[in-house]
């Protein structure tokens, strides 16, 4: 397996239908992340990219937007990075902070990809562990979104996509937490979708916009390996023998699906829970 961030097949600039966009991406450092990132940013979208860590990967990435541009007259959108940690009760302030120094104040994309996943069984829970993945996988990209709609950063026509997991319909105990949240996801983007969407004229700066949630399956990314060699296997082999399509996916794969969903093509497509993991949802 190739080390992360995940190099796009085809590197280059696309059809430039999100030019004059911007998107906030969180954890885009790596993975699926880095791969929806990569995607925007090909189609003209200008990037806010958030990670914890230090930038050699976002600098990557904004090598690699510059590159998809070299062999066109097209100038490559701007990609910021923001180091930011789910866990800072001001994550969501920092964010809209950026959006107004470095985006005039507006954004078109928020893409919720950053999420903390621990693995506990009943009985050995501690609350730390439960009160970390509540707060980065619920609190902060519910307090983001909150800010954003505050400041009215989001305009018309905005997309909100939250990257779920078929673990919240896998009843395996060990990730009740995890998969508790990615459930709360869900709901989350099917409650945005019916605030934005135009009726409510509290909201009619942003009418049309849309809010999903896209459930996946296991990726070759670099955070279930975290687990170890012999739970990754075990991964592997419960995921894949499950789907249609019996690989485990590309970040890639994702990215384009969250692609469809973002530009214009996506605008009748709100509320819903889209699947982006090769058929493994057939099996629950």
């Amino acid at each position: 397996m190739s080390e992360y961030p995940y190099p796009h097949p085809q590197a280059h600039a696309r059809e430039q239908d999100l030019a004059g966009r911007v998107a906030i991406i969180t954890g885009a450092s790596r993975g699926i992340g880095y791969a929806i990132a990569l995607h925007l940013a090909r189609r003209g979208a200008g990037i806010l990219a958030t990670s914890t860590g230090v930038s050699t990967h976002i600098d990557k990435l904004r090598d690699e937007v510059s590159s998809a541009y070299s062999h066109s007259d097209m100038q490559p959108p701007k990609v910021v990075h923001l180091v930011l940690s789910l866990t800072d009760l001001e994550a969501h302030r920092k964010i809209a902070n950026a959006v107004q120094c470095e985006f005039d104040g507006y954004t078109d994309i928020f893409v919720n990809n950053a999420a903390v996943a621990e693995r506990t069984y009943p009985a050995e829970l501690e609350a730390e562990t439960l009160d970390r993945m509540l707060l980065c996988n619920i609190r902060t990209p519910a307090m983001i979104v909150d800010e954003l709609v505050k400041r009215r950063c989001f305009r018309r026509e905005s997309r909100i996509v939250f990257i779920s997991s078929a673990e919240s319909l896998n009843c395996d105990p060990s990730v009740t937490i995890y998969a508790s949240t990615k459930a709360a996801n869900e709901a989350m983007v099917r409650c945005y979708a019916n605030a934005f969407g135009g009726k409510n004229p509290a909201f009619d700066f942003m009418a049309g916009s849309t809010a999903n949630s896209v459930f996946t399956g296991l990726a070759k990314t670099s955070g279930p390996q975290q687990f170890g060699p012999k739970l990754w296997e075990e991964l592997q082999g419960f995921w894949v023998s499950r789907q249609a399509i019996p690989r485990l996916a590309n970040p890639d794969d994702v990215a384009d699906v969250v692609g469809f969903l973002c530009g214009r093509d996506g605008r009748w497509v709100t509320g819903s829970k889209v699947s982006a993991n090769g058929g493994s949802i057939a099996v629950f």
